[in-house]
């Protein structure tokens, strides 16, 4: 009928960029698109893929363990893509990153409107807000006994998963 409207259940979307609620509850909303553009923002400004298997990734963390692991030791400096080292401050490259842990926050109620994201990126003098620790999203690639691939989201602020009712987060595989 033309005034029914598809409805689909299943999860769209990559994992190293969908928002943990969208993952874990299949809501969508605004603050999902904000999440994105943070991990989006994190990988322009270090040079590096969000890695979808934390086994492909040189340091074993994911790309957000990653940042939060220089940012909670002052390190993040050290993550600049070398193609921007002499385009930016050191200022404007520690803001750019803070702004996208603040995109990529575990709560969608911590992530910034995207008018505010904009205003923190545009004025120099805007001091910003502390971001809390991002959620870590676990793949584990094929197995090489074909029992396919899995994941699990967790935060290690609570180290627990990322689950209401705290059991597993079940993987979605191709056929």
């Amino acid at each position: 009928m033309a005034d029914q409207s598809h409805l689909s259940t299943g999860l769209a979307g990559t994992f190293g960029y969908m928002a943990p609620e969208y993952i874990v509850h299949g809501q969508l909303t605004e603050k999902a698109d904000i999440y994105s553009y943070g991990v989006l923002v994190l990988e322009i400004i270090t040079g590096r893929k969000n890695h979808n298997s934390v086994a492909s990734s040189a340091e074993g963390l994911s790309l957000m363990a990653l940042v939060w692991k220089h940012y909670n030791e002052g390190t993040m400096m050290e993550l600049l893509d070398p193609n921007l080292r002499e385009r930016c401050s050191e200022r404007e490259a520690l803001k750019v990153f803070q702004v996208g842990l603040l995109c990529a926050q575990a709560s969608p109620n911590l992530r910034p409107p995207m008018w505010k994201v904009v205003e923190m990126l545009g004025r120099a003098d805007r001091a910003l807000p502390r971001p809390s620790e991002p959620p870590f999203i676990n793949i584990k690639g094929s197995n090489s006994d074909g029992s396919g691939s899995s994941y699990s989201l967790k935060s290690n602020s609570d180290k627990s998963p990322f689950s209401t009712n705290q059991l597993s987060v079940s993987g979605v595989q191709a056929r």
